[in-house]
């Protein structure tokens, strides 16, 4: 990967990184498939996860990336199944889907949208999915993989100390939200809430460095 010189009347800021990483041998993609892409400078800007990365620090990181397209309806992690990947939406819409324990039926919890990211918890902490993520629309997707990442670390690479650190951060404020929520929550409960909630506020907040 490396940067693409502007055309000639063409601002420098126009810059684009280009980076593709040819599929290794045996590997199955299934129902998607993987291309080169191109990202104006600015667009990385957007992207949380590279936040503060130097053009050199983004240029290691997606030495060992790749593009991987889906269409609506695939999977791209299954729960209770583990994989080894993080993931940055590029293009489309995501759905987090759950299945329920009392129903059977799923459940939508949440959508990812562009410049976001998903299987961070697995990538960092090697576990089985709580919940699966499905192609609500034809996307696009940067792939990390969790080996290539730890050879960055193992070089000192700055750009894998940065992920890391900008992952924190995004898990952070989620569990700020979540925090925020349950308080709404446990304010607007008129009455004593049931066991099942008690229950699951202690799971919330069990072993928490708030």
């Amino acid at each position: 990967m490396g940067y693409v010189e502007p055309a000639q009347g063409e601002s420098a800021d126009r810059r684009v990184l280009h980076w593709h990483r040819p599929r290794r041998p045996g590997n199955r993609v299934g129902r998607n498939s993987m291309t080169s892409t191109a990202l104006p400078r600015e667009r990385l800007s957007q992207i949380p996860l590279l936040a503060n990365f130097t053009a050199r620090e983004a240029e290691d990181l997606f030495s060992i990336a790749e593009t991987v397209q889906f269409q609506p309806g695939a999977t791209v992690l299954a729960e209770d199944e583990e994989s080894c990947n993080l993931w940055i939406v590029l293009e489309g819409t995501c759905e987090i889907v759950k299945q329920s324990d009392q129903t059977g039926h799923k459940v939508v919890l949440a959508e990812v949208q562009p410049h976001q990211h998903f299987g961070e918890m697995s990538f960092f902490h090697p576990a089985p999915h709580s919940a699966s993520v499905r192609a609500k629309t034809a996307v696009k997707l940067l792939r990390i993989d969790r080996e290539a990442y730890h050879r960055l670390v193992d070089g000192q690479c700055p750009a894998a100390y940065k992920l890391a650190f900008n992952t924190i951060g995004g898990l952070a404020e989620r569990l700020r939200r979540a925090s925020d929520r349950l308080a709404d929550l446990d304010s607007a409960a008129n009455a004593k809430p049931p066991s099942e909630w008690s229950t699951f506020r202690s799971k919330m907040f069990d072993a928490w460095n708030l």
